[in-house]
């Protein structure tokens, strides 16, 4: 009876157990997901003209400055990450290329720099060449982001 009883025990937690697990695999996904949606942006906005003139993607400061410029009710859906806390936006020029990254600070909440359970979306775009994308999961993978059919 009691083997019987912790069997039963143990039945009744496994769901439990299962659900937190998949609730967190969710977060991550569906931040990664906002993620790729971001590339996808960064990538629409790196080939952009503005009344015939190459637009300067290194003029945003954050993502609230990028949405403020584009006028579009998509971004509701992707200004933050799951936690509920709002990407990272950042710039830097290497030369010929310009990298755009944004980031999650993942589920602690802490910018570790693209280190522990951060993700990020990194964009390299270079005139004349096919911007490259990489996405950075929460267990430090990358992943080559492809570019989508517009």
């Amino acid at each position: 009876m009691r083997k019987h009883l912790r069997s039963l025990l143990l039945l009744a937690l496994l769901p439990v157990g299962c659900q937190r697990v998949n609730d967190t695999n969710r977060d991550n996904l569906d931040t990664r997901s906002n993620l790729n949606e971001w590339a996808h942006y960064v990538i629409i906005l790196s080939d952009a003209r503005i009344e015939g003139k190459q637009l300067d993607i290194g003029q945003f400061k954050t993502t609230d400055d990028v949405i403020s410029k584009i006028h579009s009710s998509d971004f509701d859906f992707i200004k933050h990450d799951s936690w509920e806390r709002p990407f990272d936006w950042s710039v830097r020029t290497e030369g010929e290329r310009t990298i755009v990254r944004v980031s999650s600070w993942g589920r602690n909440g802490i910018n570790e720099n693209g280190e522990g359970d951060d993700l990020y979306v990194e964009v390299t775009i270079v005139k004349g060449r096919e911007p490259q994308a990489l996405l950075r999961t929460e267990k430090g993978e990358i992943h080559k982001h492809n570019r989508p059919d517009y």
